[in-house]
C-alpha cells in the first residue's frame, strides 16, 4: 500500500506529456525512385498482414517515412502548409500508406499462375476418375456436361410418373370443383315447380259446410256485411280477455300455427301436425256469419305443417311442411295452384306486402329464398346466416326486412339486395324464433329462448332497445307473441300452456290465463276487429277463442 501511494505521488508530480502533434518542417526536395516506393509498399504490407509487426519492419517504415512525406509534398499543391493544417497533412500521409499496403495485400491474395495450374490439373484428374466409373452407377460427375446428361436420364425415367401425378392432381381438382358446383347449385336454384294439373291427383280438399254460396250468390269466403274493420288501428279500443268463448276441434294432432283472414278476420286458418290445414268460421249466425265450424280442409303434404301465411287479399294462402315443399292454395276452390320443392324445409313463409306474386322462404339450410310465383323461379337468394333461418319481418314501409336464425343473430336486408345492411349480435342474445312488428310504432318484439321478450327499433336505424318483458317460460319452444290492434298490450304463449299479457308502455305484467293443459301454447293471435278476442292453439289439437 505504501509503495502504491509513492507511485501515485510520483505520477501526480510528473508533468503530463503534450498531446499536440509536432509540426512538420519543410525539407529540401529529395528524388524518390520507384524501387523505394515498392519497398514502402512491401514494408506496409508486412505491417498490415502481421498481427505484431517486427522491429525490422518498423525500422524500415521509419526510414522511408520522410521520403513518403516528401513525395506527398511534391505531388501536392505549391504551398501545402498555407492551404491545409498539419492534421490534414498527416491524414493524407496515412491514407497514402494504407492504400499502398492494401494494394499489396490484394496482389498477395489474388490467384496466381501456380494456383490456376494446380486447379486445372485437379479437374483433369477428376474427369479421368469419372470415366473409370461403370455406366449406371449411383455416383454422378460434378462437371457441367455430366450433370446435363444425368438430368436428361432422370427426366426420361420419371417422365411417365410425373405425368401420372399431374393427371391425378387435375382429376382431383376437377372432382372438387364439380362437387362444390353441385352443392352450390343445389342451394341456389334447386326448386321443383309443379302446377295445378300435376298436383291434382296428389292433393285433396274437403268442404264441410252445407253450401259454398249463400242465397245471394256470395261465396263462403266473403266477410259478413255487418263487419266494419277500423282503418286506424290506434283508435281501436282493446281490453284484456277474461273467459273462454269457443273451442274449435277437428285436427287429430297438435296445431302448430294459426292465422286470421286479412283485415276482416272472419275466418281462421290453422296448420297442424297431422299434415293438413283447416279454415274455421269465426262468427256464428247470430253475428252475421255462417257458423263457427270447420269450413274446408286442405290435404296435400306428407309431413307435419311448419308454417302458414295468407297473401295480402286472402284469396291464397301458403303452407310449408317438413316434406320440403311449399304449396299455394286457392282458398275458395280448395285446389293447390303451385308447389315449390325445396332442398330443405321452410321455417317461415311470407308474401311481399306490395306484390302477392313475390314470396320469401326462410329455409333450414341457412338461406332466405325470394321466389316469383308467376315464373316459378328463384329471383334472389340471401345467404349470410350460419344456421337455420326462422323468421321474416318487413319494416320501413316494406322496403326492408329482418331475419332471425338459430345462429343467435338478427340481420337487416334491403329488398332485392343479397347483402345485409345491419348485423345485430350480442353474447347475451339467444335464438329468437318469433318476431312481431308493433302496429303503431317502428318497434319489433322478439321471443327469446332465455324466457324473455326482447325489443328492437326497426326504423331508419335498426338497433336494440332496453325494454324487456319477463315472467313467462318459453325456453325450448317457439311460443308465439302478438300485439293488440292499438299496440297497448302484448301477449305471449308459455311452455306450460299459459297465456300472458303485459302493458307495452310500462312493461308490467297484467294477467295470465291457463289457456291449455299439459301442452305448450304455441299460437297466439289477437283479433284485428273485435276489441278483446284472442285465439290460441296448442299441441293438444284444440284452438280456443278468448274474450
Amino acid at each position: 500500500a505504501a509503495g502504491a501511494a509513492a507511485d501515485a505521488g510520483a505520477t501526480a508530480g510528473a508533468p503530463k506529456p503534450s498531446r499536440k502533434r509536432p509540426a512538420l518542417t519543410s525539407a529540401p526536395p529529395v528524388a524518390v525512385s520507384q524501387a523505394q516506393i515498392d519497398r514502402v509498399g512491401e514494408t506496409t504490407s508486412e505491417a498490415l498482414v502481421s498481427v505484431e509487426p517486427s522491429p525490422t519492419a518498423l525500422a524500415r517504415m521509419d526510414g522511408v517515412l520522410p521520403q513518403i512525406v516528401q513525395l506527398g509534398l511534391e505531388q501536392g499543391p505549391a504551398k501545402p502548409f498555407e492551404q491545409r493544417s498539419a492534421r490534414a497533412t498527416a491524414t493524407a500521409i496515412d491514407d497514402a500508406a494504407f492504400d499502398l499496403g492494401m494494394h499489396d495485400v490484394s496482389l498477395h491474395n489474388s490467384e496466381g499462375p501456380n494456383k490456376r495450374r494446380r486447379r486445372r490439373r485437379k479437374r483433369q484428374d477428376g474427369r479421368a476418375s469419372a470415366q473409370s466409373i461403370p455406366e449406371g452407377s449411383l455416383w454422378a460427375d460434378e462437371s457441367g456436361s455430366s450433370d446435363d446428361e444425368a438430368q436428361q436420364a432422370v427426366t426420361a425415367e420419371q417422365r411417365a410418373f410425373l405425368k401420372e401425378l399431374t393427371e391425378r392432381g387435375q382429376q382431383a381438382k376437377r372432382h372438387m370443383d364439380e362437387r362444390e358446383a353441385d352443392e352450390q347449385g343445389s342451394k341456389e336454384v334447386t326448386v321443383d315447380v309443379y302446377r295445378e294439373e300435376a298436383l291434382r291427383p296428389a292433393v285433396k280438399s274437403t268442404f264441410h259446410a252445407e253450401h259454398e254460396y249463400d242465397y245471394q250468390g256470395r261465396v263462403w269466403t266473403v266477410p259478413p256485411s255487418t263487419l266494419r274493420p277500423d282503418d286506424d288501428p290506434s283508435a281501436h279500443d282493446c281490453s284484456l280477455p277474461r273467459r273462454l268463448a269457443h273451442v274449435w276441434t277437428g285436427h287429430s294432432k297438435g296445431v302448430q300455427q294459426i292465422e286470421w283472414f286479412p283485415k276482416y278476420a272472419h275466418l281462421l286458418l290453422s296448420g297442424s301436425l297431422d299434415t293438413t290445414c283447416k279454415i274455421f268460421g269465426v262468427y256464428d249466425s247470430s253475428g252475421g256469419g255462417n257458423g263457427r265450424g270447420a269450413k274446408r280442409t286442405y290435404a296435400g303434404h306428407h309431413a307435419p305443417i311448419r308454417a302458414i301465411a295468407f297473401d295480402n287479399d286472402g284469396s291464397t294462402f301458403a303452407s310449408s311442411s317438413y316434406d320440403k315443399r311449399v304449396l299455394l292454395w286457392d282458398v275458395e276452390a280448395g285446389v293447390a295452384k303451385t308447389a315449390f320443392g325445396l332442398s330443405s324445409p321452410a321455417n317461415s313463409v311470407a308474401f311481399y306486402p306490395e306484390d302477392n306474386n313475390v314470396m320469401l322462404f326462410a329455409c333450414a339450410d341457412r338461406t332466405v329464398l325470394q321466389v316469383d310465383a308467376r315464373e316459378g323461379r328463384i329471383v334472389q337468394r340471401y345467404t349470410h346466416h350460419l344456421s337455420a333461418v326462422n323468421t321474416i319481418t318487413f319494416f320501413d314501409q316494406n322496403r326492408r326486412f329482418l331475419t332471425t336464425s338459430d345462429d343467435k343473430k338478427m340481420l337487416a336486408w334491403e329488398m332485392h339486395i343479397p347483402v345485409p345492411i345491419k348485423y345485430i349480435q350480442d353474447p347475451s342474445m339467444q335464438s329468437m324464433p318469433v318476431v312481431r312488428h308493433h302496429p303503431t310504432s317502428s318497434m319489433v318484439a322478439c321471443q327469446s329462448m332465455d324466457n324473455q321478450i326482447l325489443t328492437f327499433e326497426a326504423g331508419e336505424a335498426v338497433r336494440s332497445h332496453k325494454k324487456r318483458f319477463k315472467g313467462h317460460n318459453s325456453a325450448g319452444y317457439a311460443c308465439d307473441i302478438d300485439f293488440s290492434p292499438n299496440g297497448r298490450f302484448i301477449t305471449s304463449g308459455d311452455s306450460t300452456g299459459k297465456l300472458f299479457f303485459w302493458d307495452w308502455r310500462t312493461g308490467r305484467r297484467l294477467r295470465h290465463l291457463q289457456a291449455h293443459d299439459q301442452h305448450p301454447c304455441l299460437g297466439v293471435r289477437w283479433h284485428p276487429v273485435e276489441p278483446s278476442w284472442v285465439a290460441t292453439c296448442a299441441w293438444d289439437g284444440n284452438i280456443k277463442l278468448w274474450e
